[in-house]
């Protein structure tokens, strides 16, 4: 959350909005569940954009943990997140 801008706005392609860092950070607290696990593939900058693909493990709903794959989208203003779009997908296998 140091990286962010107050003001940030984060969206997880056709699952959630939210916009600010207390927001996010108030979501994210309600979850009650441990942090995806997060291999990163490749990362691509080009002026305020950043994005980053790889691949990632949580726990799904029935607790079991899962393999996704994950693009996010960052954009930065003044060395601060001031956009964050996440595609996140299940996979069936970790590659």
């Amino acid at each position: 959350m140091a990286f962010c801008a107050d003001e940030i706005e984060w969206t997880i392609v056709g699952e959630k909005y939210v916009k600010g860092k207390e927001a996010i950070r108030r979501w994210m607290e309600s979850m009650e569940m441990e942090p995806p696990k997060f291999t990163v593939d490749t990362v691509i900058a080009e002026g305020d954009f950043v994005a980053a693909h790889g691949r990632m493990t949580m726990k799904d709903k029935d607790g079991k943990t899962a393999p996704y794959a994950y693009c996010d989208i960052y954009r930065i203003r003044s060395d601060k997140i001031i956009e964050l779009i996440s595609f996140i997908t299940k996979t069936k296998t970790e590659n």
